[in-house]
């Protein structure tokens, strides 16, 4: 059977127009560019189902490099095609079905770059069926890779032709022109014509035109370029040669030019490819006059949730709305959240959430439709982070519906804890290894992502150090670059390989010291990448313990902090060069925390001790150890460990206040503890009554927090006064056993102690008569009052008469009489109350309430005095005048 021959053809514009990353203050919106891929079947078999699978393309030669997202554009139109069909399939997906032999297959793409640049080229694998049916890879004749000036048509319009660059000079002028259908190619004639009319500009009729003429001399397709006779303010509506309209794709006008090493040339020119035979011809090109102002963003306002301006840069609150001015009005209709841009450390936040939370309104009772809010940012920008907000202005029109060209970029950095002052200097976020989809087999990039507005030209090799299997290893610095991303804070370093073979293992190491932002500010951070085929994970890390740990262990991981210190982590490796994670979890919370990334080189020790000083809230803590050796493997260890910041108390129970409570106060400390050196709980312990030192107590331990005191009680009850108890313990000479935090300042309590006031009152036969005016009995003497008969002396009847409800004892009233002899009770008629110098008088076996004019000693028992001072009844020998006595006559 015959076979087919397949020679593979891709077409890559050369020159890619996106945002030029040297002019940080205008953002160049993305043109589409082309890829074609042309596959001409040269045999005599036919090729069936015949399939390309690529990458996306490359670009390179924009200053520094670049790093760029490409987007295909309109590839479900007729813009994009395949064999002259609308294209729906994705790129690096091209089915060109059956080719017949001498026939051709073609897939157009337009694609967007975020970046200025040139393609370079692209990898592709190719799969087809044979003419017998079974896959023949064998049959590819030929693939080429041609530099791609411009795509147009032949005369007649049937058939594409690709304008390339083959040759190699100084100029790139293009020099070849190849044609779809047979893949066959001419040369370009750039020099064998003159133009014989100077193109100028005609605004007298309408609509305007260019004219020009040319002189050929030698026959071919002729490539003209020159200035732009209307300086880039006008766009090609057709072209003309001696009233014969040409191809519209055939004649063109460029902004730019992108010479190879060199930065753009921003000049205004017009493209032609024509093939004319020798004579003379005049063109004439119908131009539609562009806006003498295109739309542009003039400034931003915005102020932050903590009301901070955004310009200043650096803010501690969200920013939910954003004010943007125009510098001429728009169609509100064409200002979408599809205009906008915004990114976080440089990943874009996606279309359909900004579509969803954004909001764009008019500034209310502005006539002009020159400034407009842009809200619902607060729902991106509420985390610490460099965030940075692009308004492109190539998708907003103004009010003739004419489209900007290019868009501004509001820039700022989120830190919650900035207290003013300088800038915070730019850390290093991330270290990533990257592979492309299209490239060289084993190469990839390392991506760098940074937190602040950092300076390109700071990046270098410097700040790169690379090690195999953790010895120091050259970086070939003639085949890397550093790599300028369109967005701040973000680069990558292009060039490296994978391993030369399996054993070797890799890590590469950037320090962020050798970088600066804006301002000048020196960047911090230490971010490592490595790779290789080790799949071997490192060893457990061993010896986790927590630092300093204090308490009656070392090895409990029950510790506290003394003024001055912080905590500290003690970790052992088996095995270096590694980079260790820490992580916590306190005892309550779901999340882990990375504390700290370390990384250990060869040279490191086995053990590290590492500061946890961000930990100082006490509570039970996980600890996760990860360790990731060069090749990636990684390991976790997990423990716990407890900082105390519990303080030191003190309970005081069992506080006698009566007589009839037992004589034993329990003390009660919150934990077990210690004493300072020669130092006893009777040493820190101070105990008073109504001032006095009290002696002669007894301290008992119960438990490793209770100790019982003794002996209060007995010294109250022999002052026979009422008093106050204070006790003071001195907490500072005390620390918790386990923990070893130490107790502070002192621990007090001061109670009440009443005595009994009528403990030792004599009751004598009958009725005995008692002023109650006391706010509280003990239970004993309550009890006793409470078993006896009893009456209540009524002022106003001034006779006694019996309560209603007897078991109720009223304090705080005048007068009480009770029978300490049931049996020879009778009723009380009254209460005698004399006054004189005498006590015959005094009537015999009743209490009479006297007051006597002299002093009167008593010598005997016939007659009982007491008499109520400060309340309490005090038993009297000498009856003084102007006193009031209670006496009892004891006489027969």
């Amino acid at each position: 059977n015959p076979s087919p021959s397949l020679q593979v053809h891709y077409f890559l514009q050369r020159d890619i127009l996106g945002d030029d990353s040297l002019t940080p203050d205008i953002i160049e919106p993305s043109y589409p560019a082309e890829l074609s891929a042309l596959v001409y079947n040269n045999g005599w078999g036919e090729a069936k189902n015949f399939r390309i699978d690529s990458g996306q393309p490359q670009i390179i030669d924009n200053e520094k490099g670049l790093f760029i997202d490409f987007a295909l554009w309109d590839y479900e139109t007729e813009q994009s095609m395949l064999n002259g069909l609308p294209n729906n399939m994705p790129l690096g997906q091209v089915d060109l079905g059956n080719i017949a032999p001498k026939s051709s297959g073609l897939a157009q793409w337009w694609l967007t770059s975020s970046l200025l640049g040139h393609f370079v080229g692209m990898e592709a694998s190719y799969s087809h069926l044979s003419s017998n049916g079974n896959p023949d890879l064998s049959l590819i004749e030929s693939v080429s890779i041609h530099e791609l000036i411009r795509s147009g048509h032949t005369l007649d319009g049937k058939q594409v032709i690709f304008l390339v660059n083959d040759e190699v000079d100084v100029d790139d002028v293009p020099d070849t022109l190849w044609f779809a259908a047979d893949a066959s190619s001419q040369p370009v004639l750039s020099e064998n014509h003159e133009i014989s009319t100077q193109p100028t500009l005609n605004t007298l009729g309408h609509p305007a035109t260019y004219e020009f003429g040319i002189t050929v001399g030698l026959a071919g397709w002729h490539y003209i370029r020159f200035a732009d006779p209307g300086n880039g303010r006008y766009e090609i509506v057709k072209t003309e040669r001696d009233g014969t309209e040409l191809p519209f794709r055939n004649c063109w006008l460029t902004d730019r030019t992108l010479p190879d090493g060199h930065d753009p040339i921003y000049e205004d020119i017009l493209h032609l490819l024509d093939y004319l035979e020798p004579g003379t011809y005049s063109y004439v090109v119908t131009v539609a006059k562009l806006p003498a102002e295109a739309v542009e963003v003039t400034d931003f306002e915005a102020f932050s949730s903590n009301n901070e301006d955004v310009k200043d840069y650096v803010v501690t609150g969200d920013v939910d709305a954003i004010t943007v001015r125009f510098n001429v009005p728009i169609d509100p209709a064409t200002f979408t959240s599809e205009d906008l841009v915004l990114r976080r450390h440089g990943v874009a936040v996606g279309a359909d959430e900004l579509a969803q939370k954004i909001i764009i309104e008019p500034v209310a009772g502005e006539a002009e439709n020159l400034t407009y809010v842009m809200s619902g940012f607060g729902t991106f920008t509420n985390q610490d982070g460099f965030y940075a907000l692009t308004v492109q202005c190539a998708g907003i029109a103004d009010l003739e519906g004419y489209f900007g060209k290019a868009g501004k970029r509001l820039i700022w950095l989120r830190k919650h804890d900035f207290a003013g002052g300088p800038w915070p200097p730019p850390s290093l976020l991330s270290l990533a290894r990257i592979i492309p989809e299209a490239g060289m087999d084993g190469e990839f990039d390392i991506k760098l992502t940074f937190l602040g507005n950092v300076n390109p030209d700071s990046i270098t090799l410097a700040g790169f150090h690379l090690t195999r299997n953790g010895k120091d290893w050259d970086l070939d610095d003639t085949k890397l670059s550093i790599v300028s991303s369109e967005e701040p804070g973000v680069f990558l370093l292009k060039g490296l390989t994978t391993p030369d073979d399996a054993v070797n293992v890799y890590s590469l190491r950037f320090d962020a010291a050798t970088v600066e932002d804006l301002q000048g500010n020196t960047g911090v951070g230490i971010c490592s990448v490595s790779w290789g085929t080790d799949a071997i994970p490192p060893e457990p890390a061993t010896g986790l313990a927590i630092l300093p740990d204090h308490g009656e262990s070392e090895t409990d991981n029950i510790t506290c902090l003394l003024e001055g210190e912080t905590l500290s982590l003690s970790v052992t490796v088996a095995e270096v060069p590694l980079t260790l994670h820490v992580y916590t979890r306190m005892e309550g919370t779901d999340e882990f925390t990375e504390r700290l990334i370390i990384a250990l080189d060869a040279d490191s020790e086995l053990t590290q001790i590492l500061p946890l000083k961000e930990i100082t809230e006490g509570g039970i803590y996980t600890v996760r150890v990860k360790l990731v050796d060069p090749a990636g493997n990684s390991t976790e260890s997990d423990f716990q460990f407890e900082l105390d910041t519990t303080p030191l108390t003190v309970d005081f129970s069992a506080l006698p206040d009566d007589p009839a409570d037992a004589d034993e106060l329990l003390i009660t400390f919150n934990a077990p503890f210690v004493f300072a050196a020669d130092i006893t709980l009777a040493d820190i312990l101070t105990v008073t009554y109504n001032g006095q030192q009290v002696a002669d107590t007894t301290l008992e331990k119960v438990s490793a927090t209770e100790y019982r005191l003794s002996g209060l009680k007995a010294f109250a009850l022999d002052t026979l006064d009422d008093g106050e108890f204070n006790l003071t313990l001195d907490l500072s000479q005390v620390s918790k056993l386990r923990s070893g935090l130490p107790g502070q300042g002192t621990a007090d309590v001061t109670w009440q102690f009443q005595f009994d006031r009528i403990a030792r009152f004599v009751w004598y036969p009958g009725w005995n008569i008692l002023q109650l005016n006391f706010s509280k009995l003990t239970t004993a003497t309550e009890n006793m009052l409470q078993a006896m008969p009893r009456m209540l002396y009524d002022a106003e009847q001034k006779t006694f008469v019996r309560p209603q409800e007897q078991e109720t004892i009223e304090l705080a009233v005048p007068l009480w009489i009770f029978c300490a002899d049931v049996a020879n009770m009778t009723e009380p008629s009254g209460i005698w109350q004399n006054a004189g110098s005498s006590l015959e008088d005094i009537p015999n076996k009743s209490w009479v309430v006297f007051s006597p004019y002299s002093q009167i000693e008593l010598e005997d028992n016939d007659v009982i005095a007491w008499e109520l001072i400060n309340g309490k009844y005090v038993y009297k020998e000498i009856m003084l005048p102007g006193h009031v006595y209670w006496i009892f006559s004891n006489r027969e």
